[in-house]
């Protein structure tokens, strides 16, 4: 019995270990110039301490300016579309 009770705690303890910071906002930059095709960093965080699980970084798609060619207009589930009287990449 007394080594399931050694088990849990040690289990806990290693738990406990795989802490993530809070999340901070990042403006960083795209990938690609445009098309909807690159991405870009919007938060970052830092494993404190042991192996964190999950990702240390969150990013979104950036830039819905059309590409010129001979670069394809849109990326894969974007196409052309209009906002505010100007072409722009929209999802399908």
């Amino acid at each position: 019995m007394s080594y399931i009770v050694l088990f849990a705690i040690a289990l806990v303890s290693c738990v406990s270990a795989q802490q993530w910071s809070e999340w901070k906002p990042v403006n960083g930059p795209c990938t690609e110039p445009c098309g909807m095709c690159g991405t870009k960093v919007v938060a970052e965080r830092t494993c404190q301490s042991g192996t964190c699980p999950g990702d240390s970084q969150k990013t979104e798609v950036c830039e819905k300016k059309v590409c010129l060619f001979p670069k394809k207009t849109c990326c894969v589930g974007y196409k052309m579309g209009l906002a505010n009287n100007h072409l722009v990449c929209v999802p399908k």
